[in-house]
């Protein structure tokens, strides 16, 4: 009979994951860390391991790393609940037969369906799940450029006019820092909100495909006087009636308004130009140019 080990210092989690397998019959053994882990570990018994990444003490890397020196035929599954590309990539050459996040993998051992997943994640980030998109969302998704949507798997969802409050959904998890910006640049109040993230994929994939002439987007900027040039000449060239600054994660946000239409110039920094820019915030206050008048 089959056997795997499962690490998560997260009770509910690894009670979920153990009655799962066992009805499917495999049998299981449990753990709460990494050293627990190692401790229970056997080469050659456990044909799986399926760990958490986040965890106090040695972590389900530095776990994976001892799973293959001592047993290099065991798979190991890493779940998280902040998946990356990066972090996928080195889980994957390190030895990681699956990295993913936890949501994924509920839905693919059968355990939940995708609307419980969003239900959880609403409560877990505390806001409301996302329902009818209001009519006023295409404009205003307009506003915010796609580089920030796709970067933060989020989409404006409603509007209220009443009280200058924009409901934006996060897919994955809600992303505060990406919400200040967004508040600063389009000077309204923001609220997260979570909706499915295929709902959120396939909006975004939609966005895509229509024209955004007011986006311009430069990626892997790594010379930030030549990045100050192109600013400058965009501004010279339209004469904006106000222009708006920020920096959120790895793109610095350049909002230009001229008479109610909006160009957004958005600038991804590369790994070595956000390095040298690590005194500063992950998401910093708009900066706001007005043209000076005369009396």
């Amino acid at each position: 009979m089959k056997r795997l080990l499962i690490v998560d210092d997260d009770a509910g989690m690894r009670a979920a994951l153990e009655t799962r397998f066992r009805r499917v019959g495999w049998l299981v053994d449990a753990a709460v860390n990494g050293a627990e882990a190692l401790g229970k570990f056997r080469p050659g018994l456990h044909a799986l391991v399926i760990t958490d990444v986040r965890m106090p003490g040695r972590d389900g890397f530095e776990l994976l790393r001892e799973i293959q020196i001592s047993s290099p035929s065991t798979a190991v599954i890493l779940l998280t609940a902040y998946g990356g590309v990066p972090e996928a990539v080195d889980a994957m050459r390190n030895g990681a037969c699956d990295y993913g996040k936890i949501g994924d993998w509920i839905e693919k051992l059968g355990f939940a369906s995708e609307q419980d997943v969003t239900s959880a994640l609403a409560l877990q980030w505390g806001c409301p799940v996302a329902s009818t998109v209001g009519p006023a969302i295409i404009d205003l998704a307009d506003r915010i450029p796609l580089a920030l949507l796709e970067a933060f798997q989020m989409l404006p969802w409603n509007f209220a006019a009443s009280t200058n409050t924009l409901y934006v959904a996060f897919g994955e998890r809600v992303d505060h820092a990406a919400l200040y910006a967004i508040e600063k640049i389009l000077d309204c109040r923001t609220q997260p909100c979570v909706a499915p993230r295929r709902a959120i994929a396939a909006s975004l994939e939609q966005s895509r495909l229509r024209p955004r002439p007011s986006d311009i987007e430069f990626a892997n900027i790594r010379d930030l006087a030549e990045m100050s040039r192109i600013s400058s000449s965009y501004i010279a060239r339209l004469s904006p009636d106000e222009v708006r600054l920020t920096r959120v994660g790895q793109f610095i946000w350049i909002h230009l308004s001229v008479r109610a239409v909006t160009t957004n110039l958005v600038f991804s920094l590369s790994c070595d130009t956000r390095s040298n820019l690590l005194p500063f915030r992950q998401a910093t206050p708009p900066v706001l140019l007005a043209p000076q008048t005369t009396s």
